[in-house]
């Protein structure tokens, strides 16, 4: 991707929020596999939505909109301020205590209402216990999160 292709990224975002009548300064990066699109706004809650569904759809449609114009698919990132770092951050912390809990009590946890980019982040952390076995049930929004001890 060059200059020039990261240039048409930074004026679709700008654009967009033009159009969502969101103010903010659009930093484009690129990285080896990934464009990594950054937005700094004082209206960062309308952009990201009820547990970051809004960034996601962003996200998405930015995805949508870079393939037209490139015609060949490129992995886009779009962050809000620190919104991912701090919902890892928080996923990470509820993995560990969820675990904590399951392997005290020797119960099954569920957790519900996770996409499937924060779920992947907790079982990331969770494959590294070989106390706990972590697996996901369910279709559509009905997908959810079982924590429980592994049968010793």
């Amino acid at each position: 991707m060059t200059d020039s292709d990261l240039e048409m990224v930074k004026d679709l975002v700008s654009d967009s929020l033009k159009n969502l009548m969101v103010e903010g300064k659009v930093v484009v990066e690129k990285d080896e596999e990934t464009i990594r699109v950054n937005i700094e706004t004082s209206q960062s809650g309308a952009l990201i939505g009820y547990h970051g569904e809004g960034l996601i759809s962003l996200q998405l449609i930015l995805n949508i909109m870079v393939y037209k114009k490139t015609g060949s698919w490129q992995r886009v990132v779009v962050n809000v301020g620190d919104y991912r770092q701090k919902r890892e951050e928080y996923l990470k912390n509820l993995a560990l205590n969820v675990a904590t809990r399951v392997k005290t009590t020797r119960t099954v946890s569920t957790l519900n209402d996770l996409s499937s980019f924060e779920r992947r982040i907790i079982h990331l952390v969770l494959s590294e216990d070989p106390e706990i076995e972590a697996y996901s049930e369910g279709e559509g929004k009905d997908r959810h999160l079982i924590i429980k001890p592994k049968a010793s």
